[in-house]
């Protein structure tokens, strides 16, 4: 049996994602081209899943771990994301790639600290914002602003300079 990182993929190609800014993100930071491990598409500009790592981790400050009954039972990580900020494609997710790639990204910032990887089943709540600068599409999130705050992060017109 395959160990947890071996069916890890390696790469994402910008077919692999919905929102626009990670598909310009991927076009731009890709340094070959090939047959995308995640969502099998051939013949795309690839980029290795370390690239997409701080754009999710400003992603994944928009959300927190649920803690469990009776308070909070939380919704799986994944589902939450694909729910609320329409990040991975569809082909993606009916290969349900989309689990799998995000569990790669976030693997790829981890530090063995104790607290095992993240897992796309993992249930988590959204965070309750309240402060009007929050408002906006994923495109701030997912780059972040300056200091790579949440609360600071403004949407980009273009990709990161």
């Amino acid at each position: 049996m395959a160990s947890r990182r071996e069916r890890l993929p390696d790469n994402a190609c910008p077919e692999c994602f919905a929102h626009p800014w990670l598909r310009e993100f991927v076009e731009t930071h890709s340094k070959r081209r090939g047959t995308c491990p995640s969502c099998r598409r051939r013949n795309q500009p690839l980029v290795d899943v370390s690239e997409l790592c701080e754009p999710f981790e400003n992603l994944m400050s928009c959300f927190s771990p649920a803690e469990g009954p009776p308070l909070e039972y939380g919704t799986p990580i994944v589902q939450l994301i694909l729910d609320q900020w329409d990040v991975f494609s569809e082909h993606l997710s009916a290969r349900d790639g989309d689990g799998l790639l995000l569990e790669a990204i976030m693997e790829t910032g981890w530090d063995d600290d104790g607290v095992p990887p993240l897992s796309a089943s993992d249930p988590y709540v959204s965070k309750r914002w309240s402060h009007d600068t929050l408002a906006g599409p994923v495109g701030g999130v997912l780059k972040g602003g300056e200091g790579r705050s949440y609360a600071a992060a403004r949407i980009p017109r273009r990709g990161i300079r």
